[in-house]
């Protein structure tokens, strides 16, 4: 259960920056700071939309006793706007439930986004600032979130044997269909937030 009521005082926190770990060559900078604070955007907004996802539900479910009907979704005045989707009410609960297929779609999204950030822009301005091949600077947990990406994008998010190749996601995989918990969300974020990287001599 997610707990937006609770803070912390920043002051007393190391920057990300601070307590990251180096191997080869240090990396310790502000570009990948930047990068976890862009993943933690992307958590902030899953957040956010799955709470309202679970309201709305709510609301549906006590204005709508016919779980059959339909739910139109467009723009304008009902009796003049412009529609745009529709689905069975009884569906759109369900799916806006923890965990369902609706905070799914969303967090997939995201993961796919996350990952295309890292390699398309911090992982060439880490190397810009290292003076190396982009192909040299490397993350495990990267790594693996390009096979989660590759299930995702390319396998209609069917896992075949990329549980077998995970160096150091802490998501417990197994063939068959991909389904991105809000636990497995924060995990990711959590690791995201103390990842190591470096640069391949």
């Amino acid at each position: 259960q997610l707990f937006l009521d609770k803070f912390f005082d920043r002051r007393n926190v190391k920057s990300v920056s601070e307590i990251l770990k180096t191997t080869e060559t240090s990396i310790k900078n502000q570009i990948i700071t930047d990068f976890q604070l862009s993943c933690q955007k992307y958590f902030i907004c899953y957040s956010f939309a799955i709470l309202g996802l679970g309201d709305y539900a709510k609301k549906l479910l006590s204005h709508a006793p016919n779980l059959d009907g339909q739910l139109i979704v467009g723009t304008g005045h009902p009796n003049k706007g412009v529609w745009h989707a529709a689905i069975r009410l009884g569906e759109a609960i369900d799916n806006s439930q923890t965990n369902g297929v609706f905070p799914d779609k969303i967090a997939k999204s995201f993961i796919t986004a996350i990952y295309s950030e890292w390699d398309e822009i911090y992982r060439h301005r880490l190397a810009s600032e290292a003076r190396a091949d982009p192909k040299r600077v490397r993350s495990n947990l990267m790594g693996d979130m390009r096979l989660i990406r590759h299930c995702i994008v390319h396998n209609k998010s069917i896992i075949t044997d990329e549980h077998t190749k995970i160096r150091e996601l802490k998501w417990q995989l197994s063939p068959g269909v991909l389904l991105i918990t809000q636990e497995m969300f924060s995990t990711l974020i959590d690791q995201i937030n103390n990842m190591l990287v470096w640069i391949d001599p």
